[in-house]
């Protein structure tokens, strides 16, 4: 066989390969089993946002009492956490529902 055709039949390999893997759609666990995972990952995401919410709050007036002191450095730098959290909960959250099929 020459490079050429070896070339050719590798190439043609490779495109007909991945057409024959199955590919299912992502489904819960039938049950009981499936349903209390949902269960458990929407109450992880409400506490995870409430612990967020609360700690952008607590950072709120830890600004404001740094501002009215005349030293507001430390107290932003604070902020930045809380919000990188919601934003890695939720991505986190979608992800793990995208996966899942919901």
């Amino acid at each position: 066989m020459a490079l050429p055709e070896f070339i050719y039949a590798a190439n043609h390999l490779l495109g007909v390969i991945p057409l024959q893997i199955p590919n299912p759609d992502p489904a819960p666990p039938p049950g009981p089993i499936g349903n209390a995972f949902r269960t458990l990952l929407s109450w992880i995401k409400w506490i995870g946002l409430a612990v967020a919410g609360g700690s952008i709050v607590v950072g709120g007036i830890m600004v404001a009492v740094a501002i009215g002191r005349g030293d507001q450095g430390p107290a932003l730098t604070r902020l930045i956490y809380p919000f990188a959290g919601v934003i890695v909960i939720s991505g986190g959250i979608s992800a793990v529902s995208a996966l899942m099929g919901g």
